[in-house]
């Protein structure tokens, strides 16, 4: 089988997010694909953050209605570890519980290049693919910029990769892992949608329904006028 990782905050879970379900479904023909909230992101500090219990709450309620709802499965494996949400662990887990299945890791490529992974190699490693998220809408060789700009951060003495820096330094081959995944331009962002509720302005259609509702009662006790 074909199996999908999608690993993230989700704070909350937006169109931008369903829309890689989506295209991440289709046009890798997954047979499962898993969307897994951390408990708590590791890379970034967040001014708002939902806790974990109503993140879960908020992809199932997001995607139980989806086209490919049955091939859809939100998992708690982060958020009820005693660990850090580590994504090594977390791919780890699922290569043993389908040891001879293809596994596919969906990330964007902004959190490939900025981010100190823990363990980059184990995840290089125990993944089939690694699936690229074209959210920066880069149309030439998207490896070859990625490439350069571990480079140029790294020179810099940057935050960055410096586990991938190091695999495409050894192995000529590295590309023969990544898939580019390209996405309709949606400009929408967590954070964005947590200015606008600050603001007291609408997210209609930005999230679902009954996620909007949440995000009003219990997080912003208020309701655009």
């Amino acid at each position: 089988m074909k199996i999908g990782l999608y690993p993230g905050t989700f704070n909350p879970i937006h169109i931008g997010h369903l829309t890689v379900i989506n295209y991440s479904i289709e046009n890798l023909e997954l047979d499962l694909l898993y969307v897994i909230p951390n408990k708590y992101p590791v890379h970034k500090k967040r001014k708002y953050l939902i806790d974990p219990e109503n993140r879960l709450k908020m992809i199932e309620i997001s995607t139980e209605s989806m086209c490919y709802s049955s091939k859809i499965k939100v998992s708690d494996f982060e958020i009820k570890s005693d660990q850090d949400s580590y994504t090594f662990l977390t791919v780890e887990h699922f290569r043993n519980l389908y040891p001879l299945d293809n596994l596919f890791l969906i990330l964007g490529i902004d959190s490939i290049i900025y981010y100190y992974w823990h363990n980059f190699e184990i995840i290089f490693k125990s993944v089939d693919f690694l699936v690229v998220i074209n959210n920066l809408c880069i149309k030439d060789d998207i490896f070859e910029f990625f490439s350069d700009k571990l480079y140029e951060l790294n020179l810099k003495g940057e935050q960055h990769n410096e586990d991938l820096l190091e695999i495409i330094h050894k192995d000529p081959d590295w590309k023969r892992k990544f898939i580019l995944l390209d996405i309709p331009i949606i400009k929408v962002s967590s954070s964005l949608i947590w200015e606008r509720l600050e603001e007291g302005r609408a997210i209609d259609y930005w999230v679902s329904e009954k996620v909007k509702d949440m995000l009003y009662k219990s997080y912003m006790n208020r309701i655009p006028k």
